[in-house]
């Protein structure tokens, strides 16, 4: 029987994962995964230090440490260079969902998260936070993401999409600045120096840059999945909110 990720993996939504997780990560050392559902997103990465938490299902593959746990009440021994958490946000409950996010940024000095984007309440059994829109994602981690996007899959079954936000928090250009020359080196300067409040003015430019780095590896992300979706991912942009 396929699992939920065999039913999935041809998604555009997780192409675009894939294609992000792919860049922010090629000289990071450490990423972790959030509510992973036995999902796997990182064991392919280059990170040398890859882990997965979640309360019943963690990802069980070589190379990745597996964690069963509640991920607010666990405490976690090292900061990562990256946390994802892809569809796990609209599960928490109102209680708790600003700790919840907070703690994201607190693990993480790049978080990459995925949430439905605008499903109508009662969509899908288990979502407590539906609908789900950009005002509420700002709301919940207190800062706007540097980079959105908005999926929408081909096929009939999925007429809803899933938004995909990426957040810089304190530390984000020690990794940056390994990552590459010329774009990423004035993008980290750009943030270090103005900081969340400019960051967020300067929104767009932010987006554009992030946009750019994101070309620069379409040839690897091809060659890895051998798939022309990687053709031109220059197609990954904001998008009108």
């Amino acid at each position: 029987m396929s699992t939920y990720y065999d039913l999935r993996k041809n998604y555009r939504y997780y192409k675009y994962v894939r294609s992000i997780l792919g860049m922010v990560s090629l000289n990071a050392n450490s990423i972790l995964d959030v509510g992973s559902n036995g999902v796997d997103v990182i064991s392919w990465l280059p990170c040398k230090a890859k882990v997965s938490v979640d309360l019943e299902n963690p990802l069980k593959h070589d190379g990745v440490e597996s964690i069963k746990a509640d991920f607010i009440t666990y405490k976690f021994k090292n900061r990562y260079d990256i946390v994802t958490c892809f569809q796990v946000l609209e599960h928490v409950s109102n209680e708790k969902i600003v700790i919840f996010a907070k703690k994201l940024l607190e693990l993480g000095r790049v978080v990459v998260v995925s949430v439905p984007h605008m499903w109508p309440k009662g969509a899908c059994e288990g979502h407590l936070q539906d609908p789900v829109d950009y005002n509420k994602i700002v709301g919940w981690f207190g800062q706007a993401p540097v980079f959105v996007k908005n999926i929408v899959e081909d096929t009939d079954n999925y007429r809803f999409g899933r938004m995909i936000c990426v957040f810089l928090s304190d530390g984000f250009g020690e990794v940056i600045s390994e990552l590459n020359t010329g774009e990423f080196s004035s993008y980290e300067n750009f943030a270090l120096e103005n900081h969340y409040k400019k960051m967020i003015t300067d929104y767009k430019f932010l987006s554009a840059k992030f946009d750019r780095i994101c070309c620069e590896w379409t040839k690897l992300l091809k060659a890895k999945f051998k798939d022309d979706f990687y053709n031109d991912f220059r197609r990954v942009s904001k998008p009108a909110i």
